[in-house]
């Protein structure tokens, strides 16, 4: 065999020997870190992508490319758990991986807490409540929704008067907590999960957008609401926006309901779409990324009132003789 060839086949198989040391080095031995150990939370549909630059950045990993590759190679892309987790000062890549994909090591987040699509805050609050959640209470709770956030997308408090708390901000999805979580860690959970939903196609999306994504996110509160059928969404949201474009109030049953659980004079609320012309002063609800989704492509037709009936079907009129008339065919029936 010709030298050069036998060069060069020892040079690639250097260069295999030495990607291999790296990426051996990279999974088995630990970074440094100066703390014994640290906390780490993981929000629900963080991607493997996001999840290795979380890391990197807290110096858990030092390589964000490895640890792609061997979550991809290992089958555990799609076994990220959510929740908060305890990583021990001499945790290697492998070990890490097996912690927050549930294969090893302790899970901290054991209190299990789901939020359902349209629950408003006093409900989410209701729900944790039943799970002993959050550790400071009420006043903990009041606080952290009002409180100032900080936000990694420009876009995504465009628009929402300070006064008004984060209704609509709390991502409905299945959360684990620590026992003792706090209610800004709660808050911020949810809040950081709502934010991850925000996809750069949404985004796109809602910067072409006319309306400010506040009141988008409140369009999208109303329509989840008043409506049952997915399939009825976008017309809906079409439907209150040209009722929205006519100066013609949106009628909405669900914002009195909601003006009548919060205000005390509920007929002059800003959030009783009967008596207010135009957008409610905010989200009523804490709607899923599907509503957003309806509201971002809006079907108009000449639909300009609707009622659910009890099985919740969507019952659509032109006209509003049609709609009393479903009315007493729908809702008045014995």
């Amino acid at each position: 065999m010709k030298k050069w060839i036998v060069g060069i086949i020892l040079f690639l198989l250097g260069l295999v020997i030495v990607a291999t040391a790296i990426v051996l080095f990279c999974l088995y031995v630990p970074t440094p870190r100066s703390t014994d150990g640290a906390d780490i939370r993981i929000s629900t549909g963080t991607s493997t992508k996001q999840l290795a630059t979380q890391l990197k950045e807290q110096k858990f990993i030092s390589s964000s490319s490895v640890f792609i590759w061997y979550m991809r190679v290992s089958g555990r892309a799609t076994q990220i758990k959510a929740g908060e987790y305890h990583i021990d000062q001499r945790a290697n890549m492998v070990s890490i991986v097996n912690t927050i994909t549930g294969s090893f090591g302790v899970h901290f987040g054991d209190v299990r807490v789901t939020i359902i699509e349209g629950m408003d805050s006093q409900q989410v609050f209701a729900t944790l409540q039943k799970q002993g959640l959050p550790s400071d209470g009420v006043e903990g709770w009041a606080t952290a929704l009002r409180a100032e956030r900080e936000s990694e997308l420009d876009v995504t408090l465009e628009g929402k008067p300070s006064a008004t708390d984060l209704t609509g901000y709390l991502y409905p999805d299945t959360y684990f907590f620590k026992s003792d979580a706090t209610a800004e860690t709660i808050v911020a959970t949810l809040f950081e999960n709502f934010e991850n939903h925000l996809t750069e196609e949404r985004l796109a999306e809602i910067e072409k957008s006319s309306l400010s994504f506040y009141q988008i996110l409140t369009l999208a509160s109303v329509v989840e609401k008043e409506v049952s059928n997915p399939d009825d969404r976008a017309i809906v949201a079409g439907l209150f926006l040209q009722r929205y474009a006519d100066g013609y109030p949106w009628q909405s049953d669900a914002t009195v309901e909601y003006a009548r659980k919060i205000d005390s004079d509920s007929t002059n609320s800003l959030y009783n779409t009967y008596t207010h012309i135009g957008f409610p002063a905010g989200p009523i609800c804490n709607p899923s990324i599907e509503l957003i989704d309806a509201v971002l492509h809006p079907t108009y037709t000449d639909y300009y009132f609707f009622l659910t009936t009890n099985d919740g079907k969507t019952i659509f009129s032109t006209t509003y003789q049609e709609h009393l008339n479903a009315i007493e065919t729908y809702l008045n029936e014995n």
